[in-house]
């Protein structure tokens, strides 16, 4: 290996430890600059920002494995050193540092058996969001607020240590079909016509999920391809029972992940439009009141009245 003489005696390096930090550098420089032409390339034929995303992500992947092999076998000429150095150097991140190693550990899970990608609606443990970013060590999710039952963007990136697919439960919203079964209740009093209330509801639940059944379809061939699942029936149903309140309405339906909060305020705007003009429908809420069966009850069930009329 040819030498060189760059740097001043003052650093007090022989040398041979200057020629190869010379070696190192200009391996590295040529390795970036190969990397970023070829970036260049890639973003002047194709406007698709997914596609930019998967190059620069696999890009940086590849300089930094080659720029680890190539240094390394500037420091280490003979084959045995290397394999030396090279196990030395991962039984000492391992006891080290045992945490990012774990999370290298996810990062190659979630590589190899993609759980999730860039774009996908999850949950991991207690955490929900959109998957922005899959790094070395973390994952950075574009958080979404669900307490409230909104699943809207808070504005928060939360990052999350690769290790924890490995720990925590992991929900995928996008994978499958990409849908929710979705539910809505709505109550009227007993006084009301629950049988209209109910055809209404049965219209508006229908035109809001008219597309969805036969998406799902199409999505359910593509997922039995990977997955057994079984969803059952994909058309909307309205389910009647009743509580202390009155007759309740369950308006079960399909809806896209991100379109949750979207399509109930579409739906509560159609109910309360179409109530509105029914004299016999009123919603139910809880009250107090007293019923007189002598009185109010109905003929052949009707209690004795009270106190009794005197002789």
């Amino acid at each position: 290996m040819a030498k060189y003489d760059f740097i001043p005696d003052f650093f007090l390096i022989s040398p041979e430890t200057e020629t190869k930090l010379v070696v190192s550098f200009v391996s590295i420089a040529v390795l970036f600059t190969f990397r970023a032409v070829v970036l260049r390339a890639v973003e002047s034929r194709t406007q698709n920002e997914d596609n930019i995303y998967t190059w620069r992500k696999l890009s940086w992947y590849v300089f930094v494995f080659l720029s680890f092999i190539l240094v390394g076998r500037v420091w280490y000429t003979g084959v045995g050193d290397f394999v030396t150095f090279f196990g030395f150097f991962i039984a000492g991140l391992v006891v080290v540092l045992n945490q990012p190693i774990s999370s290298i550990a996810g990062w190659a899970y979630i590589v190899i058996r993609r759980p999730f990608i860039v774009g996908d609606r999850v949950r991991i443990g207690s955490l929900a969001g959109d998957v922005a970013d899959i790094r070395l060590f973390a994952i950075i999710l574009s958080e979404v607020d669900g307490n409230d039952g909104s699943h809207l963007p808070t504005g928060r990136l939360t990052h999350v240590p690769n290790k924890v697919v490995m720990e925590e439960p992991i929900v995928n919203s996008s994978k499958g079909i990409g849908m929710l079964w979705n539910e809505i209740g709505v109550e009227v009093t007993f006084e009301s016509n629950w049988k209209k209330a109910k055809e209404r509801l049965i219209e508006i639940v229908g035109e809001e999920s008219e597309e969805m059944e036969s998406r799902a379809k199409r999505q359910l061939r593509k997922v039995y391809r990977e997955y057994k699942i079984k969803v059952g029936n994909l058309r909307p149903e309205v389910y009647t029972s009743v509580t202390a309140s009155g007759i309740h309405f369950g308006l079960r339906y399909l809806v896209d992940v991100r379109e949750k909060r979207d399509s109930e305020h579409r739906i509560w705007e159609e109910i309360l439009t179409a109530f509105d003009t029914e004299d016999d429908i009123d919603f139910a809420y809880p009250t107090r009141r007293t019923f007189i069966n002598h009185i109010e009850g109905k003929a052949d069930a009707k209690a004795p009245a009270w106190p009794p009329a005197p002789k």
